[in-house]
Parts: C-alpha cells; sequence; structure tokens
C-alpha cells in the first residue's frame, strides 16, 4: 500500500511510539483499518515534486487524447512515449537494446520498447528501449509534450499556447536542478 501525505508527526504515548499522517483520501484511511494484525514495515520518503507540472500536463493530454481516440491512457502514454520519447542510452551514448524469444511479450517486462527487427537466426525479437518519462531531462521533456501536443491538436483538443508551455518547461528545468541540489 502506498499514500501520500503533507503532514507527519511522530509521539509518544507511555511506552508507545506513533507515527501520525494526515491521509489525504478516505480511501487510504479504510486501507489502513482493514490492515490484519501484524507487523508491517512503514516507509516515509520525500516525495519527488520534479517536473509534477509538466507531468501533469502530459499526462492529461494523453488522457484527452485517448478519449478522443478511444484508447486507455496507458496505451497512449506508452504510444507517445515511443513515438516522441527519448532512446535510452547507456554510458557510452549507445542505444540500449534488448533481444527476447519471439513468443515472449515485452511489455511484461518494460512499457516503454519499440520492436525493431528480429535476431539473425529469427528466434528473436530486438527491442529498442525508451526512457521513462520521470527520468527526462527539461529538454527530453519539451520535446516529449511538444510532440503529444501535436497530436492533440490533430485532434481538435485544446493545448497551452507557446508563452505557457515555455514557462512550463522552465519550470521543469528549475525543479529538476532543485532536485539535483538535494541529492
Amino acid at each position: 500500500m502506498k499514500f501520500k501525505t503533507n503532514k507527519v508527526f511522530a509521539g509518544q504515548k507511555e511506552n508507545d511510539l506513533f507515527i501520525i499522517c494526515r491521509l489525504c483520501n478516505a480511501e487510504a484511511v479504510n486501507e489502513v483499518n482493514a490492515l490484519a494484525p501484524g507487523e508491517y514495515v512503514v516507509e516515509i520518503k520525500k516525495s519527488n515534486p520534479r517536473g509534477l507540472r509538466a507531468n501533469a500536463y502530459f499526462h492529461k493530454l494523453c488522457s484527452e487524447i485517448a478519449k478522443a481516440v478511444g484508447s486507455g491512457d496507458d496505451e497512449i502514454k506508452i504510444q507517445m512515449n515511443l513515438e516522441y520519447g527519448t532512446v535510452a542510452c547507456d554510458e557510452y551514448g549507445n542505444p540500449v537494446t534488448a533481444e527476447l524469444p519471439n513468443h515472449v511479450d515485452v511489455s511484461l517486462f518494460y512499457s516503454y520498447a519499440k520492436w525493431i527487427g528480429y535476431s539473425a537466426d529469427g528466434k528473436r525479437s530486438i527491442y529498442l528501449m525508451y526512457k521513462a518519462t520521470h527520468t527526462l531531462t527539461a529538454a527530453e521533456m519539451a520535446k516529449l509534450i511538444d510532440g503529444v501536443q501535436y497530436e492533440a491538436e490533430a485532434l481538435g483538443i485544446e493545448t497551452l499556447d507557446e508563452l505557457n508551455f515555455k514557462s512550463l518547461i522552465k519550470t521543469y528545468d528549475r525543479e529538476l536542478k532543485k532536485q539535483k541540489e538535494r541529492e
């Protein structure tokens, strides 16, 4: 179970130590209350604010495109990333590829993989890997959103004007830099 909170308190009553957090929705309360008695591991970590507005805009556009074409949100996000996203590269700048037996569905292991052909013996499929959207730089996110905006506009979906788009990407870049400073 995973949930977000914006306030965490620690306290003690007699010999018992407590962690109390403000839950953002009733569903989280119900999930916690439904837990069977036992021992649990609780991890608290700082939320990553990196590019929240840019990511939210990307997801919103993908959702609108999905509605317009009668598809699922996840399917459109994957399609957009494979069309306009950034190819994953190793530390030497070489594109990352993977070979799997032809009968294996790559999406069981990684969503952002594009089939590019067969191995020389024809027994394995070769896939080109794309970066997950949460790992993109500001420039890479701008390229992705620009492509998604193009697709949305072609379907008559309203998008940000150029000035607001540039502001969104500048904010994303600042958030990335702040995140790196904290690491």
